[in-house]
């Protein structure tokens, strides 16, 4: 199911846009952690910030998962559960965009208002509480259009960033420091990139069996689903 919400333009969704774009900057650890116990499927739908960790082959610096803010962020935000009681009844517009995906490895809440920014890589945000909380999101650097298969060395090469974050469970991305030394690959899957220009909020994606992993834990989690915006939040 696609979702599509409604959301109010107003100083709290302000400010949960400040918090998704100061989140994006943290990985909350290295990929070098050793691998953590996966969770369960789960099925979901909803958005976007940084994570990720230092390419062995020295990627420019212009890659917004270098940027360490330091792991706070996933300690000390607000509680990213479920709750949508908010009292707000002023007018609202819908959405920058929709977010319809499946996980598998992971439960992240993406069913709320999406919010759409961009400072330098495109951020797919999921609201609630008029902007109040921030539940998921999604952050993408990509090079342009095209069909992408998916590894660490496809990282490394490109420069293309995936990352997808929960602020209390951390950043999965698509790089696997051990692949890239001789052990397995824990990343693949495709990305098909059908509209992207992110300076104006514009992006179409489709994600087929793509995996990343959790830089704090190890563990994978994979993602099948569209990832569709159509304008940044103003």
């Amino acid at each position: 199911m696609v979702y599509r919400p409604a959301m109010t333009r107003g100083p709290a969704l302000v400010a949960a846009s400040l918090l998704f774009v100061t989140a994006c900057g943290d990985d909350g650890s290295s990929a070098t952690d050793g691998p953590g116990p996966t969770s369960g499927p789960a099925s979901t739908s909803g958005s976007a910030t940084d994570g990720g960790e230092t390419d062995p082959s020295g990627p420019s610096s212009d890659d917004p998962s270098l940027t360490d803010s330091g792991s706070d962020a996933a300690t000390s935000a607000p509680p990213t559960g479920d709750d949508t009681g908010s009292a707000d009844t002023s007018p609202v517009e819908p959405g920058g965009g929709t977010i319809d995906v499946t996980l598998d490895g992971c439960a992240i809440d993406f069913g709320g208002t999406v919010v759409v920014t961009y400072n330098g890589s495109l951020g797919v945000a999921s609201v609630y509480d008029g902007g109040a909380t921030l539940s998921g999101s999604f952050q993408f650097d990509l090079s342009g259009t095209g069909t992408m298969e998916l590894s660490s060395q496809h990282r490394v090469d490109t420069g293309n960033v995936i990352n997808m974050v929960e602020l209390s469970a951390g950043t999965w991305t698509n790089l696997d420091a051990d692949a890239l030394t001789g052990g397995i690959d824990r990343i693949g899957g495709t990305l098909v990139v059908s509209a992207w220009d992110p300076a104006q909020g514009v992006a179409d994606l489709e994600l087929q069996g793509v995996s990343l992993l959790n830089v704090v834990d190890g563990s994978v989690c994979t993602i099948d689903g569209t990832i569709v915006t159509e304008e940044l939040y103003p």
